[in-house]
């Protein structure tokens, strides 16, 4: 065990106090009014902070205590003084001497430096910033005199082990972390609130919406109930106030939604890439729900959300066709049917994109406003307006029955495959000369269906996708 005593300049030879420590009276005058000496060995380490004023008046003090008294020579000459005008370098003193130390255990002895709460806390709260390995102490002698009492009437005072503090403080570091940051640093503490907002934060931060709003958020609402220390009561106030936002959010009917909300709360907590990745992962989620409402996508439930919103993400913005995922001729169509709303939904998706991408890698002082503008730009034309609700898709033609036609035809008169999907089949037919088996070359040439269906493939081969009409120009042919 390391002791680090704190001395003060109370203590008065002519003046019998009592102490008590685990239910043990003992009186001491003319002896060190000093915790250590009543109830540890002196056969241990030391570290002796103070000021020049107090380490004279303890030698007074204890000079009738040899061992002591050696131990406070040995530091006085040390000068380990402390500023009696700033006591800052005092908590940068212990907390030096905190980390520079390998004990164990640590025993801090306030008996004589702290007597008010303040600074007790203080002590405790900076204590807790730093995640020791060590088991910290503190030791406190409390004034347990009968109040009014007149003066130079020797006083009771009880030795306390304040591990409390230490655990309010550390607790309180940790509630405040997760209110400015909504994580939790590492740092072991036996308390069931700060066990499960760890599991909060954790499914937060992997966004598993599932077991988040499911299991994690309903686990942090109980202990939130049931914790009652009084020292923390603003903080479990201010905690309550963000699982109300978390409520909010898991009422939101639509995962687009939720993103959205995840997306500004992340950013009115600061935290810039996170909020910066829900708001990349919102547009894709809008324009999925949008593609399934209207039977865009095809048969997706085996495939990733990455791979899902990455396809999205490239039609958006490039026209990049994904069968696996969607019906590009359908989407085409779709978008060419809201083509403003497209172009000013693209736009946002870049800029938001081009906002995480340089956080990430270059940084961005403007981010905080930056962001804000393009998701508020996203929920004025997207969220308080729905420009995809509706489109009419009876103009679209059916190029699924087309494809199969010619692929039947040309199978059956040639033996040759076209794709399957028409899409590709265009850039087939584009292609000088087919690679029709040499056999079948010659009838290929004379047959008039099959130059006509060839024409009309390339007639249409940079259309996204057919009309009604231009499909019925395949019908007629077919």
């Amino acid at each position: 065990m390391h002791i680090i005593l704190i001395l003060g300049t109370s203590g008065d030879k002519s003046i019998k106090h009592t102490y008590i420590f685990q239910d043990k009276q003992q009186e001491y005058r003319n002896k060190r009014h000093n915790s250590t000496d009543f109830f540890l060995s002196l056969e241990q380490q030391y570290t002796i902070l103070g000021t020049k004023e107090s380490f004279e008046h303890q030698l007074k003090i204890f000079a009738d205590h040899p061992k002591y008294s050696a131990i406070l020579e040995h530091f006085n000459n040390q000068a380990h003084y402390i500023d009696p005008n700033d006591p800052e370098t005092l908590f940068d003193k212990i907390l030096e001497t905190l980390k520079s130390l390998t004990d164990k255990t640590i025993l801090i002895d306030i008996t004589h430096g702290f007597r008010d709460q303040p600074l007790l806390a203080t002590l405790a709260a900076l204590i807790a910033k730093v995640n020791f390995q060590n088991k910290i102490q503190l030791i406190y002698a409390r004034d347990i005199s009968p109040t009014n009492q007149p003066p130079q009437t020797p006083k009771q005072y009880r030795y306390e082990m304040l591990d409390e503090y230490i655990n309010i403080g550390l607790k309180s570091f940790l509630l405040t972390s997760f209110i400015q940051t909504l994580t939790i640093p590492k740092i072991s503490i036996q308390d069931k609130l700060i066990e499960v907002l760890q599991n909060f934060s954790q499914d937060l931060h992997k966004n598993n919406f599932k077991d988040l709003f499911s299991t994690s958020l309903e686990s942090l609402k109980t202990e939130l109930q049931k914790d009652k220390t009084k020292a923390l009561e603003e903080l479990i106030l201010q905690i309550k106030d963000i699982t109300n936002d978390f409520e909010t959010i898991k009422s939101k009917k639509y995962e687009y939604e939720k993103f959205y909300e995840m997306a500004t709360l992340m950013l009115a907590k600061n935290y810039y890439l996170i909020a910066a990745t829900y708001a990349t992962e919102t547009l894709p989620q809008y324009i999925k729900h949008y593609f399934s409402k209207h039977n865009i996508l095809t048969q997706i439930d085996q495939i990733d959300e990455y791979t899902i919103h990455n396809a999205l993400n490239q039609f958006i913005t490039s026209d990049i066709p994904n069968n696996e995922i969607f019906n590009y001729e359908k989407a085409s169509f779709f978008k060419d049917n809201h083509k403003d709303s497209f172009e000013k939904f693209a736009k946002i998706l870049k800029d938001i994109r081009d906002e995480r991408n340089n956080l990430a890698h270059i940084g961005n002082s403007n981010i905080q406003n930056n962001l804000s503008q393009h998701l508020k730009n996203f929920k004025e034309s997207f969220l308080d307006q729905t420009p995809f609700q509706s489109c009419d898709f009876t103009d679209l033609g059916d190029t699924e029955e087309i494809t199969q036609k010619i692929n039947s035809y040309f199978n059956d008169k040639f033996q040759y495959t076209f794709s399957h999907t028409f899409y590709k089949m265009r850039k087939q037919a584009s292609q000088e000369p087919l690679n029709i088996k040499k056999y079948f070359q010659h009838r290929f040439k004379k047959d008039p269906k099959a130059q006509s269906i060839i024409q009309l493939l390339k007639k249409y081969k940079t259309n996204k996708y057919l009309t009604k009409q231009q499909a019925q120009d395949f019908i007629n042919i077919l």
